[in-house]
Protein backbone atom coordinates (compact mmCIF):
# COMPACT_ATOMS: atom_id res chain seq x y z
CA UNK A 1 0.00 0.00 0.00
CA UNK A 2 2.77 2.54 1.12
CA UNK A 3 6.03 1.06 -1.25
CA UNK A 4 8.94 2.51 0.00
CA UNK A 5 10.86 4.66 -2.79
CA UNK A 6 14.32 5.27 -3.41
CA UNK A 7 13.74 8.89 -2.56
CA UNK A 8 12.25 7.37 0.35
CA UNK A 9 15.63 6.07 1.73
CA UNK A 10 17.59 9.20 -0.40
CA UNK A 11 15.08 11.63 2.08
CA UNK A 12 15.87 9.57 5.22
CA UNK A 13 20.00 9.07 4.87
CA UNK A 14 20.20 12.78 4.10
CA UNK A 15 17.81 13.47 7.05
CA UNK A 16 20.35 12.39 9.41
CA UNK A 17 23.14 14.27 8.02
CA UNK A 18 21.00 17.45 8.39
CA UNK A 19 22.85 19.38 10.38
CA UNK A 20 25.68 19.40 8.35
CA UNK A 21 26.03 23.13 6.61
CA UNK A 22 26.26 24.12 3.16
CA UNK A 23 28.82 26.59 4.25
CA UNK A 24 31.08 23.71 5.34
CA UNK A 25 33.90 24.05 2.91
CA UNK A 26 36.13 21.14 4.36
CA UNK A 27 36.22 17.35 6.00
CA UNK A 28 32.32 16.65 5.02
CA UNK A 29 31.41 12.96 5.23
CA UNK A 30 31.21 10.69 2.44
CA UNK A 31 27.95 9.27 3.05
CA UNK A 32 26.46 12.64 1.71
CA UNK A 33 28.18 11.77 -2.35
CA UNK A 34 27.07 10.82 -4.61
CA UNK A 35 28.34 7.47 -4.28
CA UNK A 36 28.43 7.59 -0.47
CA UNK A 37 24.40 7.52 -0.66
CA UNK A 38 24.24 4.92 -3.34
CA UNK A 39 26.50 2.84 -1.19
CA UNK A 40 24.29 3.67 1.92
CA UNK A 41 20.85 2.85 0.27
CA UNK A 42 22.10 -0.16 -1.84
CA UNK A 43 22.00 1.40 -5.82
CA UNK A 44 24.49 2.19 -7.92
CA UNK A 45 26.34 5.04 -8.35
CA UNK A 46 24.60 6.19 -11.48
CA UNK A 47 21.17 4.84 -10.17
CA UNK A 48 21.95 7.32 -7.12
CA UNK A 49 22.45 10.34 -9.57
CA UNK A 50 19.65 10.25 -11.75
CA UNK A 51 17.10 10.54 -8.10
CA UNK A 52 19.42 13.06 -6.89
CA UNK A 53 18.90 15.19 -9.73
CA UNK A 54 14.94 14.57 -9.81
CA UNK A 55 15.11 15.74 -5.91
CA UNK A 56 17.20 18.38 -6.97
CA UNK A 57 14.58 19.76 -9.61
CA UNK A 58 11.60 19.36 -7.19
CA UNK A 59 13.49 21.15 -4.08
CA UNK A 60 14.04 18.56 -1.53
CA UNK A 61 17.61 18.18 -1.95
CA UNK A 62 20.53 20.98 -2.99
CA UNK A 63 24.17 20.51 -3.80
CA UNK A 64 27.45 22.15 -2.26
CA UNK A 65 31.33 21.94 -2.75
CA UNK A 66 33.55 20.44 0.22
CA UNK A 67 36.76 18.66 0.64
CA UNK A 68 35.74 14.56 1.79
CA UNK A 69 37.37 13.72 5.52
CA UNK A 70 39.56 11.12 5.23
CA UNK A 71 39.93 11.33 0.93
CA UNK A 72 43.42 11.45 -0.16
CA UNK A 73 42.89 14.36 -2.95
CA UNK A 74 42.13 17.02 -1.11
CA UNK A 75 40.11 18.74 -3.64
CA UNK A 76 36.38 19.97 -3.69
CA UNK A 77 33.87 17.66 -4.19
CA UNK A 78 30.17 17.53 -5.10
CA UNK A 79 28.00 16.74 -1.83
CA UNK A 80 24.11 16.90 -1.12
CA UNK A 81 22.29 18.26 1.37
CA UNK A 82 18.77 18.11 2.32
CA UNK A 83 16.67 21.27 2.37
CA UNK A 84 13.75 22.42 4.33
CA UNK A 85 11.00 21.56 1.99
CA UNK A 86 12.99 18.20 1.61
CA UNK A 87 12.60 17.89 5.82
CA UNK A 88 9.26 18.57 5.70
CA UNK A 89 8.64 16.11 2.71
CA UNK A 90 10.72 13.65 4.99
CA UNK A 91 8.70 13.78 8.08
CA UNK A 92 5.22 13.94 6.04
CA UNK A 93 6.22 10.33 4.70
CA UNK A 94 7.44 9.04 7.30
CA UNK A 95 4.19 9.85 9.55
CA UNK A 96 2.47 7.87 6.71
CA UNK A 97 4.63 5.15 6.45
CA UNK A 98 4.52 4.44 10.36
CA UNK A 99 0.49 4.05 10.04
CA UNK A 100 1.47 0.93 8.68
CA UNK A 101 3.98 -0.08 10.74
CA UNK A 102 7.41 1.28 8.54
CA UNK A 103 9.68 3.24 10.37
CA UNK A 104 11.63 5.19 7.55
CA UNK A 105 13.64 6.79 9.89
CA UNK A 106 15.38 3.52 10.75
CA UNK A 107 15.85 2.56 7.15
CA UNK A 108 18.45 4.96 6.89
CA UNK A 109 20.40 3.35 9.52
CA UNK A 110 23.72 1.38 8.53
CA UNK A 111 24.42 -2.05 9.93
CA UNK A 112 27.59 -0.92 11.34
CA UNK A 113 26.24 2.08 13.51
CA UNK A 114 23.43 -0.79 15.01
CA UNK A 115 24.22 -2.93 18.48
CA UNK A 116 23.04 -6.53 18.04
CA UNK A 117 19.70 -5.25 19.52
CA UNK A 118 19.29 -2.75 16.84
CA UNK A 119 19.59 -5.07 14.48
CA UNK A 120 17.83 -8.28 15.55
CA UNK A 121 14.57 -5.18 15.82
CA UNK A 122 15.37 -3.89 12.75
CA UNK A 123 15.85 -6.40 10.27
CA UNK A 124 12.51 -8.71 11.83
CA UNK A 125 12.09 -11.36 9.31
CA UNK A 126 15.26 -10.36 7.75
CA UNK A 127 17.55 -11.22 10.00
CA UNK A 128 18.96 -14.48 8.65
CA UNK A 129 19.18 -12.60 5.46
CA UNK A 130 21.42 -10.71 7.27
CA UNK A 131 23.33 -13.56 8.95
CA UNK A 132 23.79 -15.27 5.86
CA UNK A 133 26.01 -12.09 4.68
CA UNK A 134 27.90 -12.52 7.43
CA UNK A 135 28.68 -15.98 7.17
CA UNK A 136 29.74 -15.89 3.60
CA UNK A 137 33.48 -15.98 2.50
CA UNK A 138 33.58 -15.22 -0.46
CA UNK A 139 33.25 -11.71 -1.93
CA UNK A 140 29.28 -10.25 -2.14
CA UNK A 141 28.96 -7.11 -4.17
CA UNK A 142 25.78 -4.67 -4.56
CA UNK A 143 24.32 -7.08 -7.32
CA UNK A 144 24.25 -9.83 -5.43
CA UNK A 145 21.83 -8.98 -2.51
CA UNK A 146 18.24 -7.86 -2.49
CA UNK A 147 17.73 -4.13 -2.37
CA UNK A 148 15.17 -3.61 0.10
CA UNK A 149 17.41 -5.71 2.73
CA UNK A 150 17.41 -2.92 5.59
CA UNK A 151 21.06 -1.60 7.12
CA UNK A 152 23.20 -3.45 4.53
CA UNK A 153 25.91 -1.41 2.90
CA UNK A 154 28.67 -1.14 0.54
CA UNK A 155 32.05 0.77 0.11
CA UNK A 156 32.84 3.02 -2.68
CA UNK A 157 34.06 -0.40 -5.05
CA UNK A 158 30.63 -2.60 -4.71
CA UNK A 159 31.81 -4.82 -2.25
CA UNK A 160 29.79 -5.13 1.12
CA UNK A 161 30.27 -3.22 3.82
CA UNK A 162 29.63 -5.13 7.53
CA UNK A 163 32.49 -3.92 9.84
CA UNK A 164 34.54 -6.88 12.00
CA UNK A 165 32.86 -5.97 15.41
CA UNK A 166 29.15 -6.06 13.90
CA UNK A 167 30.14 -9.38 12.53
CA UNK A 168 31.58 -10.39 16.31
CA UNK A 169 28.50 -8.90 17.88
CA UNK A 170 26.04 -10.80 15.71
CA UNK A 171 27.83 -13.75 16.43
CA UNK A 172 27.94 -13.33 19.83
CA UNK A 173 24.66 -12.48 20.58
CA UNK A 174 22.94 -16.05 18.21
CA UNK A 175 22.45 -19.13 19.05
CA UNK A 176 24.07 -21.68 17.62
CA UNK A 177 20.44 -23.00 15.64
CA UNK A 178 20.64 -19.34 14.27
CA UNK A 179 24.05 -19.70 12.79
CA UNK A 180 23.31 -23.08 11.17
CA UNK A 181 20.44 -21.38 9.75
CA UNK A 182 22.57 -18.77 8.03
CA UNK A 183 24.89 -21.36 7.36
CA UNK A 184 22.22 -22.68 5.41
CA UNK A 185 21.00 -19.83 3.77
CA UNK A 186 24.43 -19.66 2.54
CA UNK A 187 24.68 -22.69 1.29
CA UNK A 188 21.69 -22.01 -1.15
CA UNK A 189 22.72 -18.86 -1.88
CA UNK A 190 26.05 -20.11 -3.31
CA UNK A 191 24.29 -22.34 -5.98
CA UNK A 192 22.05 -20.17 -6.48
CA UNK A 193 24.80 -17.48 -7.56
CA UNK A 194 26.90 -20.19 -9.16
CA UNK A 195 29.45 -20.01 -6.34
CA UNK A 196 32.60 -22.94 -6.43
CA UNK A 197 31.53 -26.00 -5.20
CA UNK A 198 34.20 -25.50 -1.88
CA UNK A 199 32.53 -22.38 -0.55
CA UNK A 200 29.23 -24.00 -0.75
CA UNK A 201 30.14 -27.20 0.91
CA UNK A 202 31.67 -25.08 3.47
CA UNK A 203 28.78 -23.92 4.47
CA UNK A 204 26.48 -27.25 3.84
CA UNK A 205 28.97 -28.78 6.37
CA UNK A 206 28.49 -26.11 9.18
CA UNK A 207 24.87 -26.25 8.81
CA UNK A 208 24.67 -30.16 9.30
CA UNK A 209 23.80 -30.60 5.91
CA UNK A 210 25.90 -33.61 5.70
CA UNK A 211 24.84 -36.08 2.82
CA UNK A 212 24.52 -33.09 0.54
CA UNK A 213 28.36 -32.13 1.29
CA UNK A 214 29.59 -35.64 1.23
CA UNK A 215 27.69 -36.01 -1.97
CA UNK A 216 29.64 -33.01 -3.82
CA UNK A 217 33.40 -33.83 -1.70
CA UNK A 218 32.91 -37.39 -3.46
CA UNK A 219 31.88 -35.84 -7.18
CA UNK A 220 35.01 -32.88 -6.91
CA UNK A 221 37.19 -34.84 -4.52
CA UNK A 222 40.79 -34.53 -6.33
CA UNK A 223 39.86 -31.08 -6.99
CA UNK A 224 39.18 -30.44 -3.17
CA UNK A 225 42.34 -31.82 -2.18
CA UNK A 226 44.62 -29.48 -3.98
CA UNK A 227 42.86 -26.17 -2.55
CA UNK A 228 44.62 -24.69 0.12
CA UNK A 229 41.73 -23.61 2.49
CA UNK A 230 42.21 -24.28 5.93
CA UNK A 231 38.85 -23.34 6.91
CA UNK A 232 37.66 -25.43 4.78
CA UNK A 233 39.68 -28.58 5.52
CA UNK A 234 38.78 -27.98 9.21
CA UNK A 235 35.32 -27.73 7.96
CA UNK A 236 35.49 -31.36 6.10
CA UNK A 237 37.68 -32.96 9.08
CA UNK A 238 34.66 -32.10 11.14
CA UNK A 239 32.01 -33.59 8.62
CA UNK A 240 34.55 -36.88 8.47
CA UNK A 241 34.32 -37.69 12.07
CA UNK A 242 30.50 -36.83 12.27
CA UNK A 243 29.82 -39.53 9.18
CA UNK A 244 32.44 -41.73 9.66
CA UNK A 245 32.77 -42.52 5.89
CA UNK A 246 36.08 -43.94 4.73
CA UNK A 247 36.29 -42.01 1.78
CA UNK A 248 35.55 -38.89 3.57
CA UNK A 249 38.02 -39.57 6.36
CA UNK A 250 40.78 -40.45 3.80
CA UNK A 251 39.98 -37.20 2.06
CA UNK A 252 39.89 -35.09 5.04
CA UNK A 253 43.05 -36.44 6.11
CA UNK A 254 44.72 -35.75 3.18
CA UNK A 255 43.30 -32.17 2.82
CA UNK A 256 44.69 -31.74 6.78
CA UNK A 257 48.14 -33.06 5.62
CA UNK A 258 48.08 -30.30 2.51
CA UNK A 259 46.85 -27.35 4.65
CA UNK A 260 49.01 -28.38 7.64
CA UNK A 261 46.51 -29.12 10.37
CA UNK A 262 48.80 -31.91 11.32
CA UNK A 263 46.64 -33.01 14.41
CA UNK A 264 43.46 -33.28 12.00
CA UNK A 265 45.25 -35.50 9.77
CA UNK A 266 46.49 -37.82 12.56
CA UNK A 267 43.24 -38.28 14.22
CA UNK A 268 41.82 -39.12 10.97
CA UNK A 269 44.40 -41.57 10.14
CA UNK A 270 44.06 -42.86 13.41
CA UNK A 271 40.10 -43.39 12.38
CA UNK A 272 41.33 -44.58 9.25
CA UNK A 273 43.48 -47.21 10.42
CA UNK A 274 40.53 -49.09 12.42
CA UNK A 275 38.91 -50.14 9.06
CA UNK A 276 41.97 -49.83 6.24
CA UNK A 277 45.56 -50.54 8.37
CA UNK A 278 47.37 -50.25 5.16
CA UNK A 279 45.74 -47.02 4.64
CA UNK A 280 45.54 -45.65 7.61
CA UNK A 281 49.71 -46.74 8.47
CA UNK A 282 50.24 -44.19 4.78
CA UNK A 283 48.73 -41.48 5.80
CA UNK A 284 50.32 -41.66 9.65
CA UNK A 285 53.48 -42.13 7.94
CA UNK A 286 53.12 -38.36 6.03
CA UNK A 287 51.83 -36.77 9.39
CA UNK A 288 55.49 -38.25 11.26
CA UNK A 289 57.42 -36.89 8.43
CA UNK A 290 55.62 -33.43 8.98
CA UNK A 291 56.27 -33.63 12.46
CA UNK A 292 60.44 -34.90 12.04
CA UNK A 293 59.97 -38.46 13.50
CA UNK A 294 61.67 -39.87 10.43
CA UNK A 295 62.65 -43.36 11.95
CA UNK A 296 58.88 -44.06 12.81
CA UNK A 297 57.71 -42.70 9.54
CA UNK A 298 59.89 -45.00 7.55
CA UNK A 299 59.46 -47.68 8.80
CA UNK A 300 55.14 -47.04 8.67
CA UNK A 301 56.05 -46.65 5.22
CA UNK A 302 58.36 -49.58 4.43
CA UNK A 303 55.09 -52.08 6.21
CA UNK A 304 52.08 -50.34 4.17
CA UNK A 305 53.69 -49.90 0.27
CA UNK A 306 52.00 -51.84 -2.19
CA UNK A 307 51.48 -51.48 -5.94
CA UNK A 308 49.13 -48.21 -6.07
CA UNK A 309 50.98 -44.78 -6.07
CA UNK A 310 49.92 -43.04 -3.40
CA UNK A 311 52.44 -45.57 -0.82
CA UNK A 312 55.17 -45.11 -3.51
CA UNK A 313 54.83 -41.23 -2.87
CA UNK A 314 54.74 -42.05 0.63
CA UNK A 315 57.66 -43.82 1.00
CA UNK A 316 60.09 -41.92 -1.22
CA UNK A 317 58.53 -38.73 0.85
CA UNK A 318 60.42 -40.67 3.65
CA UNK A 319 63.36 -41.97 2.03
CA UNK A 320 63.91 -38.58 0.61
CA UNK A 321 63.72 -36.90 4.09
CA UNK A 322 66.53 -39.77 5.75
CA UNK A 323 68.79 -38.43 2.67
CA UNK A 324 68.73 -41.39 1.18
CA UNK A 325 67.96 -40.07 -2.30
CA UNK A 326 69.18 -42.60 -5.06
CA UNK A 327 66.50 -45.26 -2.68
CA UNK A 328 63.99 -42.01 -3.45
CA UNK A 329 64.62 -41.62 -6.63
CA UNK A 330 63.92 -44.93 -8.12
CA UNK A 331 61.21 -45.46 -5.35
CA UNK A 332 59.47 -42.23 -6.62
CA UNK A 333 59.78 -43.16 -10.45
CA UNK A 334 58.17 -46.23 -10.43
CA UNK A 335 55.39 -44.77 -8.70
CA UNK A 336 54.99 -42.21 -11.56
CA UNK A 337 55.17 -45.03 -14.21
CA UNK A 338 52.40 -46.80 -11.89
CA UNK A 339 50.40 -43.35 -11.80
CA UNK A 340 50.62 -42.98 -15.56
CA UNK A 341 49.32 -46.31 -16.08
CA UNK A 342 46.52 -45.80 -13.54
CA UNK A 343 44.86 -43.04 -15.14
CA UNK A 344 44.65 -41.07 -12.22
CA UNK A 345 47.15 -37.82 -11.69
CA UNK A 346 46.16 -36.34 -9.06
CA UNK A 347 49.35 -35.85 -6.89
CA UNK A 348 51.94 -36.02 -9.96
CA UNK A 349 52.65 -32.66 -9.07
CA UNK A 350 53.94 -33.78 -5.97
CA UNK A 351 55.50 -36.64 -6.92
CA UNK A 352 57.55 -34.78 -9.61
CA UNK A 353 58.73 -32.19 -6.70
CA UNK A 354 60.16 -34.83 -4.70
CA UNK A 355 61.52 -36.78 -7.39
CA UNK A 356 62.93 -33.45 -9.03
CA UNK A 357 64.86 -32.63 -5.29
CA UNK A 358 66.00 -36.70 -4.91
CA UNK A 359 67.65 -35.78 -8.50
CA UNK A 360 69.24 -32.59 -7.15
CA UNK A 361 70.62 -34.27 -4.29
CA UNK A 362 72.35 -36.66 -6.56
CA UNK A 363 73.51 -33.93 -9.00
CA UNK A 364 71.36 -34.92 -12.04
CA UNK A 365 70.45 -31.44 -12.76
CA UNK A 366 69.15 -32.01 -16.33
CA UNK A 367 66.53 -34.75 -15.41
CA UNK A 368 65.58 -32.56 -12.31
CA UNK A 369 65.11 -29.42 -14.51
CA UNK A 370 63.06 -31.68 -17.04
CA UNK A 371 61.24 -32.97 -14.02
CA UNK A 372 60.16 -29.70 -12.64
CA UNK A 373 59.19 -28.45 -16.00
CA UNK A 374 56.25 -31.12 -16.19
CA UNK A 375 55.45 -30.28 -12.48
CA UNK A 376 55.00 -26.79 -13.34
CA UNK A 377 52.47 -27.68 -16.41
CA UNK A 378 50.24 -30.06 -14.93
CA UNK A 379 50.00 -28.28 -11.29
CA UNK A 380 47.01 -26.81 -9.79
CA UNK A 381 47.97 -26.37 -6.66
CA UNK A 382 49.77 -22.76 -5.36
CA UNK A 383 51.95 -24.18 -2.81
CA UNK A 384 53.57 -27.11 -4.99
CA UNK A 385 53.95 -24.81 -7.85
CA UNK A 386 55.79 -22.47 -5.57
CA UNK A 387 57.96 -25.21 -4.52
CA UNK A 388 58.73 -26.24 -7.71
CA UNK A 389 59.64 -22.78 -8.80
CA UNK A 390 61.88 -22.46 -6.17
CA UNK A 391 63.59 -25.62 -6.62
CA UNK A 392 64.62 -24.11 -9.94
CA UNK A 393 65.43 -20.95 -9.15
CA UNK A 394 67.81 -22.52 -6.64
CA UNK A 395 69.37 -24.85 -9.57
CA UNK A 396 69.70 -21.72 -12.12
CA UNK A 397 71.36 -20.10 -9.08
CA UNK A 398 74.02 -22.22 -8.71
CA UNK A 399 75.39 -22.20 -11.74
CA UNK A 400 73.47 -24.81 -14.07
CA UNK A 401 72.34 -23.42 -17.31
CA UNK A 402 68.99 -24.02 -18.08
CA UNK A 403 67.64 -24.25 -21.19
CA UNK A 404 65.87 -21.68 -22.61
CA UNK A 405 65.79 -19.85 -19.18
CA UNK A 406 68.00 -16.10 -18.92
CA UNK A 407 71.02 -16.44 -16.17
Amino acid sequence: MYPVTIRDRILAHLYRYRRYSTDTYEGSPIEITQEGIGNAIGISRSHACVALTRMIESGEVEIFNSTVKGSRRMVKRKLYHITELGKKQYLKRADELRTVGIDLENLGKDINECSFDDISRLSKDRFDDIGCLLVLRTEVCRNDVDPDLPLVGFKSDGSLNIKAKVRESMFRGSSDDDIRRWHSKAADWCMDRGRPNEERIYHLILSGRDWEAVNLIRKDRFRLMDIDDTELSGAVSILARRHGDKDILAIGARMALNNGLLDDAESLSGTISSTDPMLGRRLMSEVLVRKGDLDRALELARTSCGNEPDSGITLGLCLLRKNLPEEASKCLGNARIRMVESGCLYRMDELLLYEATAEVKLHHMDSAVELIRTGLSVSRNKRLKDGLSELERSISEHGVVLQGVDI
